[in-house]
């Protein structure tokens, strides 16, 4: 009988208690649960329900609540502790209720009208670490509210808390009366209020909410190497870099180069508005800073902030200029063109260190919704130059001596040698992995990628523990060491995801790729791992969707990804002749490729051409000397939910003449 299915969802979570609460109780305990009730019914229940929040729970001096939204949860709990003080100030010190809130973004459980799981846990944690009065937020929270609020946020690093296993970034959301005094070194501002999460119609708030954190992020860099060579006055800085620094985005008078090791820095130029009507710039601005926006979530690249990129405007430009002035390597840059119901936008991927384009494209769209084709439009180009700009920069690793070789080379290196799919190729991938580690144990990225290293290994048969059981743990052990490196880093969560399936964890697996995949997500790393989740799990469709998103972004995948998820997907849907031709050119690309072998050879069996699936079998037997259909059923019966779909794939393995 099949155990029944826990119910998820994605929530905000508040923990809430009151400071001391034991010894308000044992002074005088009817006065404090009078003044407790009477918080709670005037103050703190009208406060979450204003923000669509309920509570779930209450724990004697405390309560937990739960909310939609992240931005709703740190509202209501700023909305609280300002109230809260402004009581406190009409009372004695000995009788004043003080609560610490914590509040976390994650996966919880659902029973009834209860939450819990994880993503409780952790709120509960952060709000023990919380000071008096304070609010204390993780850095899942922090990524949705950072450019949304107008408290300043306070970064307090990774703490460890009890009973979690890894350490927590946390980060202290100041109301504005506890802040007034503090030093503006200490802190982090987050930008203008907003109503909505987009101002595409005035740029000029949009870069004011932008500026404080992706400014820093972008240009400043506290934690790089700082420059060798003496920096300039500000008198001798240019227009760009003095608008750079009047606007916050660095906090020296002095603006820092970009250090040697910050290989792919970008800045997206304002695109040109071609469309004879200057009222229609709003439309040309707003697309630029979605790209911004959009470029800066990929991991591994820095973007330059908006109000930098925006002193370039209407005016002329030279790439390598540019380049040594910011210290960027690449440089975005393109034209739209509105007439009527149509929409023309051309974009130019530039290398600023020797002025050639490296990627050019025009997109041609009908207007239907203005709106909607300026995000289409934004997450293709996200999508697409973000695998331009990593291909780049694998090559020019792979050119690069390997004895001066750093981890983030390593990586780059490692990348562009996977996508042969070769034995050799992979195993060489591993090697510099495994010492971009030794170089840096807490590069997360060098995590990840050795995961999808073992993952091929895995699949493609290629060590002799392949099928066992240990292999699957091993990997789930490196996957979630990424997470406990970089708890909110969606590439690591999304490698998780799919370790998780290794071990038959497809709820959780599905729960946690959800939280880090949207409709709008351009990124075809996280696409790709989250259509192996889904097809493992049972949504075929979902699967097909999110692959057909990456070939929209990337054409240029690699090629193992067209045999599974795509390939395998299509199949277990019956598709056998379109399954078919994408795992063939797959195996056209990569011949070593088992995987996609396997789901081409069933495909055609399925389609009837047993004599093709028969020779295209004959040659799997030779790549993979003791192939059998028992053992690839069990090793699938592993990572997939269904037994069916295990049945359904050996099927078309048997008809093509695989030995059981």
């Amino acid at each position: 009988m099949e155990q029944a299915r826990d119910t998820r969802k994605l929530a905000a979570i508040m923990v809430a208690d009151v400071v001391g609460y034991s010894r308000l109780i044992a002074a005088n305990e009817s006065a404090t649960l009078s003044r407790l009730r009477a918080c709670l019914s005037t103050l703190i229940h009208p406060a979450i329900s204003e923000r669509t929040g309920r509570i779930f729970k209450t724990t004697g001096d405390g309560f937990l609540a739960a909310f939609d939204s992240a931005v709703d949860a740190v509202e209501c709990a700023v909305a609280i502790q300002t109230r809260m003080a402004e009581r406190a100030a009409g009372e004695l010190p000995d009788e004043r209720l003080v609560f610490r809130i914590g509040i976390n973004v994650g996966d919880v459980v659902v029973e009834g009208e209860d939450l819990h799981g994880g993503g409780v846990n952790v709120a509960a944690r952060l709000e023990a670490a919380a000071a008096p009065g304070g609010i204390t937020i993780s850095s899942t929270v922090y990524d949705h509210v950072r450019d949304r609020l107008a408290h300043p946020i306070e970064d307090l690093g990774e703490i460890s808390v009890k009973n979690i296993p890894y350490p927590i970034h946390a980060y202290r959301v100041h109301t504005s009366s506890e802040s007034a005094g503090r030093p503006a070194a200490t802190m982090r501002s987050s930008g203008a209020a907003r109503a909505k999460p987009r101002l595409r119609l005035n740029p000029a708030l949009l870069g004011l909410a932008l500026v404080a954190i992706a400014g820093i992020l972008a240009v400043w860099r506290p934690w790089a190497t700082p420059p060798e060579k003496p920096i300039a006055a500000d008198s001798e800085l240019t227009p760009a870099q003095q608008a750079a620094a009047a606007a916050g985005q660095i906090l020296s008078p002095r603006l820092p180069r970009a250090p040697s090791n910050e290989r792919n820095m970008l800045l997206v130029l304002p695109f040109t508005n071609l469309s004879g009507d200057a009222e229609q710039s709003y439309f040309s601005d707003g697309m630029t800073e979605d790209v911004i926006n959009a470029l800066a979530r990929i991991a591994g690249f820095t973007v330059i902030a908006r109000n930098t990129a925006f002193t370039y405007k209407g005016k002329p430009v030279n790439a390598q200029t540019i380049g040594q002035e910011l210290g960027v390597r690449y440089l975005l840059e393109g034209s739209i063109q509105k007439q009527g119901d149509r929409l023309r936008l051309n974009a130019q991927l530039i290398d600023t260190a020797s002025g050639n384009t490296v990627w050019a494209e025009r997109f041609d769209r009908r207007m239907a919704d203005v709106f909607v084709v300026q995000d289409e439009l934004a997450d293709r180009i996200v999508g697409t130059v973000a695998a331009q700009l990593r291909r780049r920069e694998g090559q020019r690793a792979l050119a690069a001596n390997p004895e001066t070789l750093d981890a983030l080379d390593l990586s780059l290196r490692a990348r562009q040698l996977r996508a042969t799919s070769s034995r050799e190729d992979t195993l060489e991938a591993r090697r510099m992995l495994e010492r971009a580690i030794e170089l840096d144990p807490r590069f997360v990225h060098a995590h990840t990628q050795l995961y999808s290293v073992m993952n091929q290994f895995f699949i493609n048969r290629w060590t002799a523990e392949f099928n066992s059981p240990a292999t699957a743990k091993a990997m789930l052990d490196i996957a979630g060491k990424a997470v406990s490196i970089a708890p909110s880093d969606p590439t690591a969560r999304a490698a998780y995801a799919e370790s998780l399936t290794l071990v038959g964890q497809h709820g959780t697996a599905v729960a946690q790729i959800e939280s880090v995949v949207s409709n709008t997500t351009a990124d075809t790393d996280l696409l790709r791992l989250a259509a192996t989740v889904m097809a493992r799990s049972g949504e075929l469709e979902r699967s097909v969707s999110l692959m057909k998103r990456v070939l929209q972004f990337d054409p240029a995948t690699q090629p193992g990804n067209l045999g599974s998820p795509l390939g395998s997907s299509l199949y277990l849907q019956g598709k056998y002749a379109e399954a078919a031709d994408y795992s063939s050119q797959c195996v056209r690309r990569a011949p070593s490729n088992i995987l996609c072998r396997r789901w081409y050879i069933a495909s055609l069996a399925q389609m009837g051409k047993l004599e093709d699936a028969r020779r295209e079998a004959a040659e799997l037997m030779a790549l993979s000397p003791g192939l059998t259909v028992s053992e690839q059923s069990q090793r699938m019966a592993r990572s997939y939910r269904d037994p069916e779909h295990v049945r359904h794939h050996s099927e078309g393995l048997r008809k093509a003449g695989i030995p059981d």
